[in-house]
């Protein structure tokens, strides 16, 4: 991409009551992370093994767990951000064992040792049943404050975790008074387009009982050259970030009811979507058909464009003495429209239409987790996961004339048809999880988790016959009925480590993911 230049100018602000401070921002080194997932106590730099990680939904030093686990600090972050890299290729290059990003909106293929892995953001599942892979596209690192990182199969967290789970834990309001105001510019001079900008604005602050941050990131994303200084070819599949905008808003709040209660709130509202950038296909599209070139141009009017949007809200709340437990309950809603760039359909080597696709998903949920100490040794965590999850698609159809006369710029919409059957997803998943210090040198855990999944398909008319019915080839055609059906689960994992000195420890786990 030739030489690359990158400026980032960071100011901070706070009150203290008497007099402001410029300067870089205070680190609060407390981590209060949540239960239903991962929880550290001391920073991952202390000089002991005093990280707590929740990795089986159970509070277990770094020491005692016998799984691979992470924490990347924001610090990190901000420092291969600044760099000029991407969200996906900062984890890349951070996370162990977690593949090259593909640099597009898709994190299709980024496994960690070779398997799928879930995403969170605060607790909330990002990943859909359908798996489509825009987990990543999701946040600015702006509003993250760390992320944790479990490696290897999590049964606890349901299904499609079985290269591990990664939970962004967004930035949290503190009590004093604070500003944070970011702007960043990257360029490899190679002409006026390649270069991007960025801004991003946070307020903070509250008292002893309640606090608050609201912040707005704003990222545009400008052309990628090669070395030749010419512009690469626009993704028309999976699409990529170039010639796009990024604008992330977020809200949270914390109150503090008394020193055992707490009550957090968590909204977001996230948009990443392509602007008047498209690839060109040749008059009458002869880069499909024939020996035209295609290459990225500006120019695109369509009335559905590439992107990413996305409304997430959250509420937690934890009681530390609950009948004697700790307490951690949740509820979310979390919908999501994922739009593909126009793509050619071939019909005996001539391009019969030209359409975009778009899906919506659409998911509620809650999560309740106990976890006590019954004896002295032995830690029991037990809950329950429920969720519901809406699925639907439609396929954009635009005026081919247009569409072929202007390589694949001018795309002006029809009609649209369905794209694949709508459906719904309902799950509900008790699991216990329990570890146990044998002695001075040896821990056991294990656990195990049930789930119940009932999907309803709704009827569907044929993709082919809704087409036909559009176009007016035919007036009407037959529904294939829906129909529902339901199935169940268990899942397992064990594990035992053993202390081998106060810095050394080995261990074997076993945790099925599907």
């Amino acid at each position: 991409m030739g030489r690359v230049i990158r400026s980032q100018h960071t100011c901070n602000l706070k009150n203290d009551g008497h007099k402001l401070i410029k300067g870089m921002s205070m680190n609060k080194r407390l981590w209060v992370l949540n239960p239903l997932l991962l929880a550290t106590a001391l920073p991952a730099w202390a000089a002991d093994d005093s990280m707590i990680v929740s990795a089986n939904r159970t509070h277990r030093t770094v020491a005692e767990m016998a799984q691979t686990t992470w924490v990347i600090e924001g610090q990190e972050i901000e420092q291969q951000v600044q760099g000029g890299k991407e969200f996906k290729d900062v984890l890349a290059q951070l996370i162990p064992g977690i593949d090259v990003s593909s640099q597009g909106r898709t994190n299709y293929g980024m496994n960690m040792r070779g398997r799928a892995i879930v995403v969170l953001i605060d607790g909330v599942r990002l990943n859909s049943s359908r798996t489509d892979s825009r987990q990543l596209d999701s946040i600015d690192p702006f509003n993250i404050e760390h992320i944790e990182v479990i490696s290897g199969a999590t049964s606890l967290y349901g299904g499609g975790s079985t290269g591990g789970l990664i939970n962004i834990v967004t930035k949290k309001g503190q009590q004093e008074r604070q500003v944070d105001l970011e702007l960043g510019s990257k360029t490899g001079f190679a002409n006026s387009n390649d270069h991007d900008e960025r801004v991003a604005a946070a307020v903070s602050g509250g008292t002893d009982h309640a606090s608050g941050r609201l912040s707005v990131a704003y990222q545009r994303f400008g052309g990628w050259y090669d070395g030749n200084n010419d512009a690469l070819i626009l993704d028309n599949t999976q699409t990529g970030l170039q010639h796009s905008d990024r604008l992330d808003v977020m809200g949270t709040g914390t109150i503090e009811i008394d020193e055992n209660r707490q009550l957090q709130l968590v909204t977001q509202y996230y948009k990443s979507q392509g602007d008047d950038y498209g690839l060109y296909l040749g008059k009458n599209m002869s880069a499909v058909t024939g020996d035209g070139k295609a290459f990225t141009t500006d120019g695109l009017n369509s009335d559905r464009v590439p992107g990413t949007e996305r409304h997430l809200i959250s509420l937690q709340y934890s009681d530390a003495d609950f009948l004697g437990q700790n307490l951690v309950s949740q509820v979310y809603y979390r919908d999501e429209s994922l739009t593909f760039y126009p793509f050619p359909t071939l019909s005996k080597g001539q391009v019969s239409s030209f359409s975009s696709s778009k899906q919506d998903t659409d998911q509620y949920g809650a999560k309740i987790t106990l976890n006590s100490q019954p004896l002295d040794g032995w830690d029991l965590t037990w809950g329950v996961d429920a969720d519901h999850e809406t699925f639907n698609a439609n396929q954009m159809f635009f005026d081919l004339g247009q569409s072929m006369s202007s390589g694949g710029l001018n795309n002006q919409a029809i009609y649209t048809t369905g794209r694949y059957p709508g459906y719904s997803i309902t799950n509900l998943a008790p699991f216990l999880q329990s570890s146990y210090d044998l002695n001075d040198i040896f821990t056991i855990s294990g656990g195990v988790r049930y789930q119940w999944t009932e999907n309803r398909v709704d009827d569907f008319v044929g993709y082919a016959q809704q087409q036909d019915v559009a176009s007016g080839k035919v007036s009407s055609a037959d529904a294939i009925p829906g129909g529902k059906t339901d199935y169940d689960n268990f899942l397992f994992n064990a594990g035992i480590v053993a202390h081998l000195t106060d810095r050394q420890q080995t261990w074997f786990n076993f945790s099925p993911g599907r």
